[in-house]
């Protein structure tokens, strides 16, 4: 997903993001903890390292346990919200978790992407 992120931001003209292990942590803590809790959504704080001054949260979700990285990219591309996250500048680090699991009597794959400066 970091890869595909990287590509839509080179297809705007921004540089690639770095890989944050840390935000790979806190992204896939919070897919797994929305799943669990029977929960979509954001919270009201995203809980990443502190060292990051800024952060940022996309969130997608589909049926079925399969990645489709495409599909979640091309709806974050087509949401105002989401896309200007991914076309922040000021942001230099990611992290993707994702997690499957039954929400709502369903299979399901979220996808969490943590963004840093």
């Amino acid at each position: 997903m970091i890869a595909k992120v990287n590509a839509y931001r080179a297809n705007h003209g921004l540089g690639a993001l770095h890989a944050s292990s840390s935000l790979n942590k806190s992204a896939s803590r919070y897919a797994r903890h929305m799943m669990k809790a029977h929960y979509f959504g954001h919270a009201g704080r995203i809980q990443a390292s502190r060292r990051f001054r800024t952060v940022g949260e996309i969130l997608e979700m589909h049926r079925g346990y399969g990645l489709r990285t495409a599909a979640a990219l091309q709806a974050w591309g087509n949401s105002p919200g989401h896309k200007a996250i991914i076309l922040d500048g000021r942001f230099k680090f990611v992290g993707a978790g994702v997690f499957h699991g039954k929400y709502q009597g369903h299979r399901m794959t979220f996808w969490v992407m943590h963004f840093g400066t």
